[in-house]
């Protein structure tokens, strides 16, 4: 019955070991930038770009801590526009997040994040390369 067990053990160890290497090059190939800083007030933001497949995920968000703004918000990636909308700001912490996917150039990308507030003009502006 003994030796049974560690037959079984074995193959299970083995069997992880395979599933542990046939998954480790996607983890491997994603690469992630983050960046984060202050506003023009009291607000605070955050940048993080994710790279994965070919595409490139790109989160911002900006943490208020009024619900109910609304802030005019642009991103762009290689001085090309690829996002632009009003977002406002909810939740117990008075944010917005924004997630967008965008194709992978070749070399560095370059992102840059904008969001402005309407009511108090108050501005939140950050990069990242990626």
């Amino acid at each position: 019955m003994r030796r049974g067990w560690r037959a079984i053990s074995a193959t299970m160890v083995a069997v992880a070991a395979v599933g542990l290497l046939s998954t480790t090059p996607a983890v491997a190939d994603t690469r992630m930038a983050f960046a984060r800083g202050s506003c023009t007030a009291e607000s605070h933001w955050r940048l993080v770009l994710i790279e994965r497949d070919h595409r490139i995920g790109v989160g911002f968000k900006v943490v208020q801590g009024v619900v109910g703004n609304i802030w005019r918000v642009k991103i762009a990636q290689n001085r090309h526009m690829i996002f632009r909308a009003l977002q406002a700001t909810h939740g117990e912490d008075g944010s917005f997040a924004v997630r967008s996917w965008t194709r992978n150039t070749r070399g560095w990308d370059f992102f840059r994040a904008r969001a402005r507030n309407l009511a108090t003009g108050e501005v939140c502006f950050g990069r990242a390369v990626i």
